[in-house]
């Protein structure tokens, strides 16, 4: 399968990564990343956070569920959890 990134904030660095791997969660999603930006907020604010959806190629709009979930932490979906290692080392 081809690797797929998008970084539409275009986010270089973080002090704190939060990693939601995904597979045809559209319907869960927006409330896991409510609840992971919500936690971020609350008990991290003063670091800069990302929240990254690692999805597995998901064909029921996870991607845009993810997306479209109003907080203050940053997003960006990555769909290849490898890729996401390669990046960070």
């Amino acid at each position: 399968m081809a690797y797929f990134e998008e970084n539409p904030q275009g986010i270089s660095q973080a002090d704190m990564i939060i990693a939601i791997p995904s597979f045809n969660e559209a319907e869960m999603i927006g409330y896991v990343t409510s609840q992971a930006s919500q936690g971020l907020t609350e008990h991290f604010g003063h670091l800069k956070s990302v929240l990254i959806n690692c999805d597995n190629h998901s064909d029921d709009g996870t991607k845009e569920a993810f997306m479209s979930v109003p907080d203050r932490a940053f997003r960006a979906p990555q769909e290849c959890l490898d890729q996401l290692r390669q990046s960070f080392r």
